[in-house]
């Protein structure tokens, strides 16, 4: 039996996730890494409440796509400052849509029992990691800017330090000349 199909998938992306975390450099806050501005990859998926949700319902805004996993211990630290941060951001022309790759939404949800999310949150669940591996993402968590013409801006690698002035600058400045500023 090989080695990935007895720890399974997602054994192998928690791996992956902690050999992130714990490698120098890694997991600490990355700088953004610039995109070639490439259409951001349509999809749907259901929210909490069943209903669809598509990446084109948020033209025109800044968008925060992020996925992550409940059984990813990076994952689970960083999302209350993630919380946090996109709480400066809702006055409307900014969303976190918060992708779990998780099977099913109670183990997507518990972690959100503790946290008030703010209005310009969205939880999706990617049961398959069909929209996960569209993206290009293997390992979590993982997260990408979108601009408000749907084209990818900045991509992140593993979990970052929400607090930092530079990300706080970034996203300012991309909301004032991106035309989502109100």
């Amino acid at each position: 039996m090989s080695l990935l199909k007895a720890i399974g998938r997602y054994g192998v992306f928690c791996i992956l996730g902690l050999l992130v975390a714990c490698t120098p450099g890694g997991g600490g806050g990355s700088s953004a890494q610039p995109q070639a501005r490439r259409e951001a990859p349509s999809f749907k998926l259901e929210n909490a409440a069943k209903n669809r949700v598509e990446l084109k319902d948020f033209k025109g805004k800044l968008i925060l796509l992020h996925f992550w996993a409940h059984w990813c211990a990076p994952c689970l630290d960083e999302i209350p400052q993630l919380v946090e941060f996109s709480r400066q951001w809702s006055d409307g022309s900014f969303v976190t849509l918060a992708v779990s790759v998780d099977p099913t939404w109670e183990d997507a949800l518990q972690l959100f029992k503790k946290l008030d999310l703010p209005k310009t949150w969205v939880n999706l669940l990617d049961t398959q990691s069909k929209v996960s591996e569209t993206y290009g993402t293997f390992e979590f968590p993982e997260t990408y800017l979108i601009s408000p013409d749907q084209r990818i801006l900045y991509k992140w690698v593993g979990p970052q330090k929400w607090k930092q002035p530079e990300i706080k600058e970034l996203f300012a400045s991309l909301l004032r000349h991106s035309g989502a500023a109100k």
